[in-house]
């Protein structure tokens, strides 16, 4: 999902390569098992990249992710990419199969100061009341916003990065977000909730977009 109003914090860079907030990177250090901190900040020199996002009408998404079964360095390094190329692409959250990977794992972070990642592994939710109205965007489907009709409240059963069991209360941005990813996991996109006119009219603007794009990149290559 698109970030809702604050820009991306990013507090430094070191030989050219973007970073996490300063509070994110202090969380990720926690999750990490390793005997002295310049070992993780070899780590992360090594391993924070910026992944590239699929893009509707890419069929890739429309696949329905695994169950993540083992917990181990690369779902990690995976999940701080996620947030890495969430913030950048100034996102509120991301789900594993909108980089090309389907496999159960989302990211989010919804606070102002963008100092409160997120993560959820095999995220289901268990339970839910209410309706409430919703103005979504997607990073997978840029520059297109849309009302969509979400659940108001919902109770998340998921796992962290270490396999451990979570369960929780949402509402709100929360709620609406989870939900957003967790339909990502199925092969589903917030386009699909509106009627069939309103996304043929969609259909015409991405391509209209799309073709615009590639005419741009043929000017930009011919210039070089």
């Amino acid at each position: 999902m698109y970030e809702k109003k604050s820009e991306v914090k990013l507090f430094f860079n070191f030989l050219n390569l973007r970073s996490l907030p300063l509070a994110l990177l202090s969380k990720l250090i926690d999750n990490m098992i390793l005997c002295h901190p310049f070992d993780y900040f070899r780590w992360y020199i090594l391993h924070m990249v910026r992944l590239k996002i699929l893009e509707f009408p890419d069929k890739r998404l429309r696949r329905v992710s695994e169950t993540i079964t083992v917990f181990d360095q690369d779902i990690k390094a995976l999940s701080a990419n996620m947030l890495v190329t969430m913030y950048e692409e100034r996102g509120i959250g991301l789900a594993a199969p909108q980089v090309n990977k389907p496999i159960r794992l989302i990211v989010m972070d919804i606070s102002e100061d963008r100092d409160q990642p997120m993560v959820f592994v095999n995220p289901v939710v268990s339970s839910y009341e209410g309706k409430i109205e919703s103005n979504e965007g997607c990073l997978s489907v840029p520059d297109i916003k849309t009302d969509v009709k979400r659940h108001e409240t919902i109770t998340l059963n998921a796992q962290d990065l270490e396999g451990n069991e979570i369960s929780l209360d949402a509402d709100g941005l929360l709620s609406i977000c989870i939900q957003h990813e967790i339909d990502h996991l199925n092969g589903k996109l917030f386009i699909d909730y509106i009627s069939d006119i309103k996304l043929q009219r969609l259909r015409k603007k991405i391509s209209k977009q799309n073709k615009a794009a590639r005419i741009e990149r043929q000017k930009n290559t011919r210039l070089i």
